[in-house]
């Protein structure tokens, strides 16, 4: 059974609506409603968005072949990611941490902890400031290995690279780093940075709404993962071929509006 519907039914039993995936075109081009929001009474609940409908399936596709033993993440929220990938991959232990600076992102640490003893899965939230408490986090909870990690904290270059650095000792070969929203929040000088430091390759997922970055070893990727990350990375070709259409079909409207004030 595919986990949206399921993931959605989680948060719908304990009082919460959940809306996302929707077209932004649709809502005057408003890009933050594509991602996932938590509401509750008619009101958001939260000022952290989740990862999108469409970056789930992405997901999926990646752990389709695939079951890393040990996730980690840095960024819960409430828990939207952390809870997706338990149903996902049940055999893998996953752990999300969270500064909790505000009271909507510690009350979802505590909604995410309680769905996720209530429905037996095998994931946990705990407070803890990366990059301050990575190794201790990994150490005590995932014995020192992380073989996917999802990096969703603040989005700057300078944390996008300190997150880096605290997961990078504990990365066992084959492993994959996702760094959420670099398109959304320009991150790009972060992750030259974090491909020159690890020697991997680091593959823009411009299928992903956010426009994630995975970073991966090419000689150590996991059977079936390479074909995932390509269908998400359309090639430079294919992304001047759209845009050159775009421009064609604007200088086409642009003639017909003209002609037709004449």
């Amino acid at each position: 059974m595919p986990v949206f519907p399921r993931l959605v039914a989680l948060y719908e039993r304990r009082g919460y609506e959940i809306t996302t995936g929707l077209f932004p075109p649709h809502f005057g081009n408003w890009r933050d409603v594509a991602f996932t929001w938590l509401l509750r009474d008619g009101q958001a609940s939260t000022r952290n968005l989740g990862i999108a409908q469409q970056e789930l399936y992405f997901l999926e596709c990646l752990l389709a072949g695939w079951r890393p033993p040990n996730i980690f993440i840095i960024g819960n929220s409430f828990g939207w990611s952390t809870l997706a990938l338990a149903l996902m991959s049940p055999r893998s232990r996953v752990i999300a941490i969270d500064a909790c600076f505000t009271a909507d992102t510690n009350a979802g640490m505590v909604l995410t902890n309680l769905i996720a003893q209530e429905e037996r899965l095998n994931a946990r939230a705990l407070r803890g400031v990366s990059p301050r408490d990575v190794p201790q986090m990994v150490s005590e909870q995932l014995g020192g290995a992380i073989d996917l990690a999802l990096i969703d904290g603040n989005h700057t270059n300078a944390s996008a690279i300190e997150d880096f650095q605290a997961v990078k000792p504990f990365l066992r070969p084959g492993a994959i780093v996702l760094f959420h929203d670099v398109q959304t929040f320009n991150l790009f000088d972060a992750m030259k940075e974090v491909v020159r430091m690890s020697g991997w390759s680091g593959q823009l997922l411009l299928g992903t709404p956010s426009g994630m970055v995975a970073l991966f070893d090419r000689k150590a990727l996991p059977p079936g993962v390479q074909e995932t990350l390509k269908a998400y990375a359309p090639t430079s070709g294919a992304i001047k071929a759209l845009q050159a259409d775009l421009a064609r079909r604007k200088e086409e409207a642009a003639a017909r509006k003209a002609k037709a004030g004449a």
